[in-house]
């Protein structure tokens, strides 16, 4: 039998494991408390407006319905007026990191389409995409997050182009900073010659890198705000445009992309359009 003292020992021991459990409930409990919530699409406008985000605008966009119209202020492209089989929320933001005063100033536009978190009406724990049989973390939303890439001169407005928010996926898409629809509406890519000999570079760099670079990362921060919790998941897919776009986002943004799917490359410009 163990001696009187070894018994007092355990006997110490339980009592402080007891003590000590008791005493870390609360903070248990505080941490909980301070763990990020859902909040409602309508509020997100004024968590993401500021800095190099120089308009924002949030709307539920019902099933089978296209999107409602921009703000006055607005001064990009409109996102797709493509139908979506289920309802999401659509975010469109503008970045610009260049002076009021440059001459060729950014003007990226960012789409993201959220499907439904539980604040607006999702269901956690759903299955969603059948074949796949994807079980939603919060709300409608599968965990993951899904980049669309562009195709010729022209970026991609569709945050459901592949499919992408009817799945359960975070779907997003930018403009390339292609800006006012006006400026390029026949997709010759004329922008990106500001005079014989003159290139804009800042176009050029913004539709190549700087656009979906933006998308995936906002994309990533706005569906944090949405849901409360970081994508489990985050992969590209492109073609063409959106092929190169996967290919520069694996030079430039290594270890923001679980996952590039990087379909006929559209390379080497400068032969490309002269063949």
């Amino acid at each position: 039998m163990p001696g009187i003292k070894a018994v007092a020992r355990l006997w110490l021991i339980a009592a402080f494991a007891i003590v000590g459990g008791i005493a870390a409930a609360p903070n248990r409990v505080a941490a909980e408390r301070q763990k990020p919530l859902p909040v409602a699409c309508s509020q997100l406008p004024a968590k993401l407006l500021g800095g190099n985000i120089k308009y924002a605008n949030a709307q539920i966009v019902p099933a089978n319905t296209s999107p409602g119209p921009q703000f006055n202020n607005f001064t990009g492209t409109a996102p797709s007026s493509a139908k979506v089989p289920v309802a999401y929320c659509l975010v469109v933001l503008s970045y610009s990191s260049t002076p009021a005063s440059d001459p060729t100033p950014q003007n990226i536009t960012i789409y993201v389409g959220l499907p439904l978190n539980s604040m607006d009406g999702g269901t956690t724990g759903a299955t969603v995409n059948p074949p796949l049989n994807f079980t939603t973390v919060e709300g409608n939303w599968n965990g993951r997050t899904e980049g669309e890439g562009g195709g010729g001169c022209t970026g991609n407005t569709n945050v459901n182009a592949t499919g992408a928010v009817a799945n359960g996926f975070v779907g997003s898409g930018t403009d390339g900073g292609h800006g006012n629809p006006t400026d390029d509406p026949t997709n010759t890519c004329d922008q990106g010659v500001l005079s014989l000999g003159h290139l804009n570079k800042q176009y050029i760099a913004d539709w190549v890198y700087n656009g979906p670079q933006q998308e995936i990362l906002w994309s990533k921060k706005v569906a944090n705000l949405y849901y409360g919790r970081a994508p489990l998941y985050n992969y590209w897919n492109g073609c063409s445009t959106g092929g190169h776009q996967g290919y520069a986002l694996a030079q430039t943004l290594a270890g923001e992309l679980d996952g590039i799917l990087a379909s006929a490359p559209a390379m080497y410009w400068t032969r490309f359009q002269t063949a």
